[in-house]
């Protein structure tokens, strides 16, 4: 019945006077449901800051509505005055639960529960982010998914200060948003009208309304009389000795000597401070956020310390009203009260077949209440997640960084459970880093790098306060060394940024016989040693110096050979001391000058010989021995002519000065930590409570992100195994750890240059331009990846592009992207933006690339598809195109038409050239290959004997009609070409493919509007361009 036209059922079948007996005090209406019920028994509770939830039995003559179709559907409780002095009482909830229990004379009997608006969220769970949001814009967002927004939602606070970081760690939507609540001291209660229920969300008592009608209820003792409706005949009052102090502490690591300590002590007598609540971390980075803070657990804990119990007739008394109560002997009773928990029952067994019962109907409430003066917070909320072990993370970056940190070392990271993440900087807050070492401006650090898998602990535990603690490899970032071929290597490696391409390493092999230590810098090596520098080398010693050597020493140089010293210059050679110059030679003394030498003395030059001196030049010889002295010459002459030339004074270069190795300056000293200065409670001998502790170890798995895709590995991140190249020492070659070029590194580099990521739609529409002026003015079409690159993409996979192009018909805006199915399922198959870049918008070289028929007298449309807003929003699957793959989708979405084994046997590439031949039989019919009644009546034809060989080839039709995994299927993610466009040749491999399967798709209008589509009209290029 729908709720404008809801009447009270006052009369029965035959005539009679309506008396209190045969009346009826509640009716219910269900939205949608055209069913006429009566209502017997009603029994619900309500609360401020708890879900709404009535249990009600009621009966229809008739269901004209199936059962399962009142879920989920609005209903109305209507709870009239029955002496009419008064207006009714509305109740309002969702049917979450329906039961048929038995057929009467007359009626068909149910059983219903009715919830809040609010209850479907505590059916949903989810792990995501909110950063920089207040309280009240994460709230309303929460609601407006469950569909509570408008006159549905009311918000009375003030505006609170944005969270940083706000993480909802696989809570319901329900508990998340109560927790929150409860974090800002504020409540939530619901107000029940005619046509709305409504959400109020306020932070102090004035939100809460005067009961309706009159306000005041009267204390009538020992009267339960359903008449005195407006009395309270039963009451209870309750005192508690609750917690009359509460301190809270916490630490800021950014200023870690600011105290953080927050006291707030209770000013009433009838609680105690010594009953201090002290809680570490309390959450909070100020002064002014933890005396808050505190507030409100004082707050919570003062609103249990007295605490009223009444029972009374009166229809209006809801949660989340005030009462003023009267006439009780006790007066310091009679105050003003806040009704905060309700519970109702109601019943009318009369209202089904006339005689069923001479009880009149009755209704009475039990409530709880607090004092009117003290704000009331609710004491019972979903406690904040516990993270109960290390999650794996990716580090990430704006685009383009290969490296994003900040003052403190910090890095940003993704959760693989985050299903909204951008995957850039504002995938998380700002992450500590653990570190091997860590001292005041000394110590050890390594940042991680954009992409690299690590892994984050939370501070106690705290879903808020991740810390980076350790770093993983995985398949896509491999260890430097092929394993276990060289699992003896230990090794520090470093890779240089931006670009990579040179590396540092300290590396340690401790193979038995091949032990060694290497030390690569990729550009300056600087040693600074402070004070000796020893070293013991039991064999060879070899140095080699592309350009200079210079050493300078401080003071002396002291070199001993065993064996031979030789030395050579190739060009010059010069020494120069400040003192005296000896050279001691137990042998000969060879000196070969091929020009001149010169000896010059300042004073005197001495030269002797034990046996004789001769000196010859030119026929003049001068012998000089024991014996004699002895002149030969052409002419010989004494004091006459032939004066001597002078010697030529030795002037050697000085030696250039080595440039100082680099250096920096020594850390300080960390604080000696002093003794806590926060107070004990007093008057709680802590000495006498016994302290127990059971430690606990647990294997804790991460948790799996609900419905979160697979990503295969990228091909521009994957790295080739880097196998250490074997190396040939020589006496001259020093062990160098450079890996050998391999094929694999040649293709990937050759991939990776071709990829060009558009910065946003608009700039990929703008290269699309480009090539198309491109092609129009050349003719040719050159493809950007070789056969070999695309087959090592569709080997890698193309799941973690963000930028996807689509070619298809062009179709109304209120459609969608891709090709609705027979089964309501949408399919859409797309390939990578940086694949079809230089195909730029021809739709029938794009046809040809893809293996797509091409319809000259259709007009088509480029569709470009922003994967981080599309696929975030709209959901569905994708995966590639494998016939693996597309076997096991189709085991699973398919009707059980056809077996397992029957799906996997038509997904093969045999299967595949059986079932074209057949296609090209039934196409020559001349029959629609999309009428499902032709194709079997076909196949009752063509496999006439044959009821196996009939299933196989309905079961790939259904494949093909549903995922589109036609005859040209090549079941290896590549598409083959057909040549027909007259750009490329027939049979070679035109793109890698993905595909994506939707059964509730976005419209194409709706994708567009939310940015994450561009649609480009594809046009021919004229033929005389080619």
């Amino acid at each position: 019945m729908p709720f404008n036209t809801i009447t009270t059922r006052d009369s029965s079948r035959t005539t009679m006077t309506i008396t209190a007996a045969n009346s009826s005090r509640f009716s219910l209406a269900i939205e949608g449901v055209a069913d006429s019920f009566r209502l017997t028994r009603l029994e619900g509770t309500s609360g401020i800051g708890e879900l709404c939830q009535y249990d009600i039995e009621c009966a229809s003559k008739s269901q004209k509505t199936p059962l399962r179709e009142w879920l989920g559907q609005w209903a109305l409780i209507t709870i009239h005055d029955l002496e009419g002095g008064q207006a009714p009482r509305y109740l309002r909830g969702i049917v979450q639960q329906a039961r048929f229990l038995d057929h009467g004379r007359e009626y068909h009997r149910y059983q219903l529960q009715l919830v809040s608006s609010l209850w479907p969220a505590t059916q949903r769970h989810n792990y995501r982010i909110f950063q920089g949001q207040t309280t009240q814009q994460i709230i309303t967002r929460i609601l407006s998914e469950h569909g509570i927004h408008g006159e549905q939602f009311q918000d009375l606070t003030q505006a609170a200060a944005a969270r940083p970081y706000c993480t909802q760690y696989g809570e319901s939507d329900y508990d998340f948003l109560s927790r929150l609540v409860a974090e800002e001291g504020w409540h939530l209660h619901y107000r029940h009208h005619r046509q709305v229920s409504t959400l109020v969300l306020a932070a102090d008592n004035q939100a809460f309304a005067p009961k309706t009608g009159t306000t005041t209820l009267r204390f009538a003792a020992d009267s339960s009389r359903p008449q005195d409706r407006e009395c309270v005949h039963q009451l209870h009052s309750e005192h508690q000795l609750v917690t009359g102090a509460v301190r809270l502490g916490d630490y800021r690591f950014d200023k870690p000597s600011l105290s953080l300590d927050e006291y707030c002590a209770t000013q009433s007598s009838t609680q105690y401070a010594a009953l201090e609540y002290y809680d570490f971390p309390g959450r909070f980075q100020d002064s002014s956020g933890g005396q808050r803070l505190s507030a409100l657990h004082l707050r919570q804990a003062e609103a249990q310390a007295h605490r009223l119990y009444l029972e009374t007739h009166s229809i209006h008394c809801a949660a989340g009203q005030w009462l003023q109560l009267q006439g009780h002997p006790y007066s310091q009773l009679n105050r003003r009260y806040l009704i905060v928990h309700s519970r109702l029952l109601g019943e009318q067994p009369q209202s089904l077949e006339s005689g069923a019962s001479s009880r009149p109907p009755r209704c009475y409430s039990a409530l709880i209440c607090v004092p009117w003066e003290i704000p009331y917070l609710p004491d019972q909320y979903p406690a904040k997640p516990r993270v109960p072990g290390p999650h794996n993370a990716i580090v990430t970056g704006p685009p383009g960084a290969e490296i994003h940190t900040d003052e403190h070392g910090r890095i940003k990271v993704q959760f693989y459970w985050d299903r909204e993440a951008q995957g850039d900087d504002t995938s998380s807050c700002w992450l500590r880093v653990n570190q091997p070492l860590a001292g005041v401006q000394w110590g050890a650090i390594a940042i991680p790098r954009v992409g690299q898998e690590v892994i984050v602990d939370f501070e106690h535990a705290d879903p808020d306060r991740p810390v980076m603690t350790g770093r993983l490899y995985n398949g896509q970032n491999p260890p430097p060394y092929t394993l276990p071929q060289h699992q003896t290597r230990s090794t520090f490696k470093t890779l240089t940024t931006p670009g990579g391409g040179g590396f540092h390493e300290l590396r340690v092999e401790d193979k038995a016989g091949a032990e060694q230590i290497l030390i690569r810098s990729q550009k300056d090596l600087d040693l600074r040693i402070g004070n000796d520098y020893r070293s013991d080398l039991q064999r060879d010693q070899h140095q080699t110096v592309g350009s200079t050597l210079r050493e300078e020493y401080g003071q002396n140089l002291d070199t001993e050979v065993g064996g031979n010293l030789t030395e050579s210059g190739g060009r010059n050679l010069a020494f120069s001391c400040g003192g005296d110059l000896q050279l001691k030679v137990s042998g000969a003394h060879v000196l070969k000058a091929g020009s001149r030498i010169h000896i010059k003395a300042g004073i005197r030059a001495v030269v002797e010989a034990g046996s004789g001196i001769s000196l010859k030049g030119g026929a003049g010889i001068l012998t000089l021995d024991p014996a004699q002295i002895a002149m030969q010459g052409p002419l010989v002459r004494l004091n006459e002519g032939g004066g001597g030339s002078r010697a030529q004074a030795a002037n050697p270069a000085p030696p250039e000065a080595p440039t100082p190795a680099d250096d920096d300056s020594p850390g300080g000293r960390a604080p000696t930590p002093k003794a806590s200065q926060t107070p004990l409670p007093t008057e709680i001998d802590f000495d006498k409570i016994e302290s127990q502790a059971t430690a606990q170890l647990a294997v804790l798995r991460q948790a799996q992100a609900l419905g979160a895709p697979l990503v295969e590995e990228c091909e521009d991140c994957a790295l080739p195994d880097s196998a250490a190249s074997e190396t040939v020492q020589s006496q001259s070659e020093v062990t160098d750890s450079t890996p050998t070029p391999t094929p694999d590194r040649a293709l990937l580099d050759s991939i990776h240059g071709k990829h060009i990521e558009p910065e946003s739609l608009q700039h990929a529409a703008a290269l699309l331009n480009e090539a198309r002026k491109k092609l129009e003015t050349t003719g040719r079409y050159e493809p950007t990846y070789s056969q070999a690159e695309l087959k090592h993409l569709a080997q890698q996979g193309t799941l973690s592009e963000r930028y996807m192009v689509t070619l298809q018909k062009k179709k109304a805006a209120s459609d969608v992207v891709g090709f609705r199915r027979t089964s309501g399922r949408t399919t859409c198959w797309t390939t990578t933006f940086h694949q079809i870049r230089a195909a730029d918008t021809d739709p029938e070289l794009i046809c040809d690339l893809n293996g797509m028929p091409y319809d000259p007298d259709a007009e088509y449309e480029l569709i470009i598809i922003d994967r981080g807003n599309y696929y975030q929003q709209d959901g569905g699957m994708t995966i590639v195109p494998t016939y693996e793959n597309t076997a096991a989708l189709g085991k699973r979405e398919f009707d059980k038409e056809f077996t397992a084994e029957q799906i996997e046997q038509v997904m093969s590439p045999e299967y595949s050239q059986v079932y074209a031949e057949i296609l090209a039989e039934y196409r020559s019919t001349g029959k629609n290959l999309y009428k499902r009644s032709s194709v079997v009546e076909f196949s009752d034809a063509y496999f006439a004997n044959e009821p196996e060989g009939k299933s196989l080839f309905l079961a790939r039709h259904e494949h093909t009609m549903e995922l589109g995994t036609n005859e040209l299927f090549s079941g290896d993610g590549l598409t083959k070409t057909t040549g027909f466009s007259g750009y490329v040749p027939p049979g070679v491999h035109g793109s890698v493919e993905t595909l994506t399967l939707e059964k509730n798709p976005a419209t194409i209008a709706d994708l567009e509007k939310n940015g994450s589509i561009k649609r480009i009209l594809a046009k021919p290029i004229s033929k005389n361009g080619k």
